[in-house]
């Protein structure tokens, strides 16, 4: 693992709700190894993200990329555009259950960090909310 900066831009696109009104960005330190297209993206969360107390940790793997946050709030998330997942999303008050349809992966990352982007659609009851992405740039 090495020390990085990590920028996030996370987006969610619901009906009648711009792009710009629904994006959160910001930039952190964290920790990133990548070595055959196999890596780890991990930070700790903050205030702005609303996750305060949690850790979140992408898992970058060939063929998908898994999203696990722990603390406060915790979920897993599996980003596979083979195939829907379904994931609990653990809160204080209570749990849900959501569904993840991946939309698209681009990977551009190395050994010295780059860019990971992932759209991805999330819905209850085969009802979609929302459309979503996140992109993320590292640097090494």
């Amino acid at each position: 693992m090495k020390k990085a900066l990590i920028s996030i831009k996370g987006c969610q696109f619901l009906s009648g709700i711009t792009e710009n009104d629904s994006c959160i960005e910001f930039v952190t330190d964290g920790d990133y190894t990548m070595s055959d297209g196999v890596g780890e993206i991990s930070y700790a969360e903050s205030e702005l993200t609303g996750y305060t107390g949690c850790n979140t940790v992408f898992q970058i793997m060939k063929d998908r990329i898994l999203l696990k946050r722990d603390g406060a709030i915790s979920s897993e998330m599996i980003f596979d555009p083979a195939r829907k997942h379904n994931f609990v999303y653990d809160t204080p008050v209570g749990s849900l259950l959501f569904g993840l349809s991946t939309k698209k992966i681009i990977n551009d990352l190395d050994e010295n960090g780059g860019r990971l982007e992932i759209k991805y659609a999330l819905d209850i009851d085969s009802r979609v909310i929302s459309n979503n992405s996140f992109e993320i740039n590292v640097k090494s």
